[in-house]
């Protein structure tokens, strides 16, 4: 199989984003993702993730020469088993790495390589050119309430309290667990750099309180994000000290990924530390950085979690941009978030666009039609830096301060979920984003901004509310790409109430109807771009309830065409065929019909090889030919009479009925006399009726299979 090599850059997204490429390094200089192949994988014991280089085969002759580290890191994480042979691998000749990269690809037990990227802090600091909450002196402060009012935390509190089951990870450059406003117990907290537990904050060098004269020279300052973000989500509340939090009473988990720069801007392999609070017991992980591309490794880890039910919550970015999706916010399942000032618009740094799910507060206090130097207060590991320079004196000496960007908004809203997991501990990734959208407030759209269509501002009352709503859901629901189609499928919600009609929808925004007694719908790709497709089902019932929908979603890449022509024509057919994404390997399979005889596979003048199954990787559109010998029985290419299964009409102009009377069938594909395969459905739970829209087919003659539990079953069909 081709390898690839993928140069990616991440960003922390708390501040306002500045030219990327105007950073030193944008990835690691001394460090690879290598993924083994499933045969050649080195096995580690138990649950360790450190394994010694020189017991790897196909590393030990390239210790010397590269100096390899003595040990790699495994990413590992909740049993993936492509993340179980992907390690992290150092090495000191920094100089040889293209060379280094080009030797492991080259290695036939070596399955992927690729550089890991290395998270930046971006651009200028904030603030430069009787109730709940009544003993938290900073809360009663407009600095320390307006965000949360904006959510209706307040109403939310007298409803449910956060709740110690349920921990929340700050995966960031670090984090003071023994901020007085924190308190995160040393067995929740994390070093990846070190792989040392017990202290996530940052490196004993870095002063407390070093009086900078501006913030964006300030180290103290951007090594305080992570524990700023930790106090977003859930600073104690009526503890006499500072600030209150959404989320507060939950556990907070502080894991530190710092990077080796003195400055703080630089974070480390924060996917390993995603990792570590997955396999910790993390039920939400809280991520403030990103960019706008990433690492398969890390893809991997993050579908990792969304599997598990873990609810991952992640910046949208702070660059201003529309629909330039950043990641890790812009994968399955995830939970993006932008930024809104006070006014409820969106703040003038925040991404936006109809990939972003939710807002929440993360910009400013408006003043005179203006953005204030008021932000999201919350605990710092410095003293009080950015609001003394601005002249707020009464937080001279404090362990809190402003911080602005969508790293701040992220935390608010990791807070709101762990609140609700905390009343329902039941609720799945994807229930969790529904339950945030459908209850949001609405944006004010004056600055013409907006985000995923029918979403807005978090209302943490109003969700707590809605998630309680007994209205039964579609079950299953699933999303599986078939070459260039979507295809959807669920499952009648387990109630007594009848259903009158399910409702799709794409993106958040209606897509169509359907009947009760119609369980699935075929989406067609209309576009060739790497794409995500986020699809939610509801059901509709005749007593007027409406549910709320089950969501699935779908990451679609940059498609190529796999062709095969049957030569002679009608002498078999090939299964494998269609649309992939760059270097997959595909497995062919030819089919001989009656009277033919396979022989080979070739790609121009190539022979590519002689057995009729062919493991062809994909570097472009490609067309290779399946030749056979001897020619086509086409007597023997239909059922034999005693057939149960039916295909009708034949010949059929639009549709075509496939019933297998009491034999259940599982795959049907129709392939052109070419070989081409043209449509390809599977049912996984064996289905004895199925309608086929044939519209799409130009007149002519096609080969039908039917996979049924004797085998396939083949029938020629014309079309007219």
């Amino acid at each position: 199989m081709k390898t690839g090599f993928f140069l990616s850059l991440f960003a922390l997204a708390a501040f306002a984003g500045t030219d990327v490429s105007a950073q030193a390094r944008q990835y690691e200089q001394n460090a690879l993702y290598v993924r083994f192949k499933e045969i050649s994988s080195p096995k580690l014991s138990g649950t360790g993730r450190f394994l010694a280089t020189e017991k790897v085969a196909p590393l030990q002759k390239l210790q010397a020469d590269y100096g390899l580290h003595r040990t790699m890191f495994c990413m590992r994480t909740l049993g993936q088993p492509i993340l179980e042979r992907t390690f992290e691998l150092r090495f000191d000749s920094i100089a040889k790495i293209d060379r280094l990269i080009e030797e492991l690809q080259n290695d036939s037990r070596i399955e992927f390589v690729e550089r890991i990227p290395i998270n930046y802090i971006q651009g200028m600091p904030a603030g430069q050119a009787g109730k709940d909450g009544a003993d938290d002196p900073l809360y009663q402060t407009e600095y320390g309430s307006w965000f949360l009012k904006l959510i209706n935390a307040e109403a939310a509190w007298e409803k449910q309290t956060g709740s110690a089951e349920v921990k929340v990870a700050v995966v960031d450059n670090a984090v003071w667990g023994d901020h007085p406003d924190l308190g995160i117990a040393p067995e929740y907290q994390y070093n990846i750099a070190s792989g040392v537990s017990g202290n996530s904050a940052p490196p004993s060098n870095v002063p407390q309180d070093p009086g900078c004269s501006n913030t964006v020279n300030c180290p103290s300052y951007y090594w305080s994000h992570g524990t700023h973000c930790a106090g977003a989500i859930g600073a104690v509340r009526n503890n006499g000290v500072g600030i209150a939090s959404i989320g507060s009473g939950v556990t907070l988990m502080g894991v530190s990924c710092p990077g080796t720069d003195a400055s703080g801007q630089e974070v480390r392999n924060g996917f390993a530390g995603v990792s570590w609070a997955a396999e910790n017991g993390a039920d939400v992980i809280s991520i403030s950085w990103g960019n706008y591309t990433i690492a398969e490794t890390d893809r991997a880890i993050i579908q990792a979690c969304i599997d598990k039910g873990i609810v991952v919550v992640a910046a949208a970015g702070n660059n201003g941009y529309k629909d330039n999706p950043m990641y890790p916010a812009y994968l399955p399942g995830v939970i993006s978030v932008a930024a809104v000032n006070d006014n409820k618009q969106l703040s003038s740094f925040s991404n936006y666009g109809s990939w972003v799910t939710v807002a929440a507060p993360g910009g400013y206090v408006i003043k005179n039609n203006a953005e204030s130097k008021i932000c999201i207060l919350s605990s710092t590991y410095c003293t009080s830096q950015n609001y003394r320079l601005n002249g707020y004196s009464e937080f001279n000496g404090m362990y809190y301060d402003g911080m602005y960007g969508t790293s701040m908004a992220t935390p608010i809203v990791s807070g709101l979920c762990g609140l609700l997991l905390s009343a329902n501990p039941g609720l799945s990734p994807y229930l969790m984003r529904e339950v945030l959208m459908a209850s949001a407030q609405a944006l004010d759209k004056g600055n013409n901004k907006d985000i995923c269509p029918g979403s807005g501002v978090i209302d943490a009352a109003a969700a707590l509310l809605l998630q309680e709503k007994n209205v039964a859901l579609p079950g299953s629901f699933d999303a599986r790409r078939v070459n260039r189609q979507i295809e959807l499928s669920w499952e009648a919600p387990q109630t007594n109430n009848e259903v009158s009609r399910y409702q799709i929808f794409l993106d958040n925004a209606f897509l169509t109807e359907v009947e009760s007694s119609q369980l699935n719908f075929t989406h067609e790709l209309t576009t060739n771009q790497e794409t995500l497709y986020r699809f939610g089902v509801r059901a509709l019932y005749a007593n007027g309830d409406t549910s709320l929908r089950a969501c699935a979603d779908i990451f679609v890449p940059v498609l190529y065409n796999l062709e095969v022509a049957v030569q002679p024509e009608g002498c078999g057919t090939i299964s494998g065929t269609g649309a992939y994404p760059l270097n997959q390997t595909v497995s062919l399979v030819a089919h001989a019909t009656k009277g033919c005889t396979f022989t080979r596979w070739t790609e121009g003048s190539t022979v590519l090889g002689r057995d009729s199954v062919l493991d062809y990787t994909l570097a472009y559109n490609a067309e290779i030919r399946a030749i056979f010998s001897g020619s086509p029985d086409v007597a023997n290419d239909v059922f034999a009479k005693a057939s149960p299964i039916r295909i009708y009409p034949n010949p059929a102009s639009s549709l075509i009925r496939i019933e297998g009377g009491e034999t259940s069938f599982y795959a049907v594909s129709i392939y052109s006399v070419t070989g081409r395969c043209l449509l390809a459905r599977n049912f996984a739970q064996g289905v004895k009726l199925q309608e086929i829209d044939t519209e799409f087919l130009r007149t002519g003659t096609y080969i039908v299979n039917v996979l049924t539990d004797n085998g396939w079953y083949t029938e020629k069909l014309t079309k007219l």
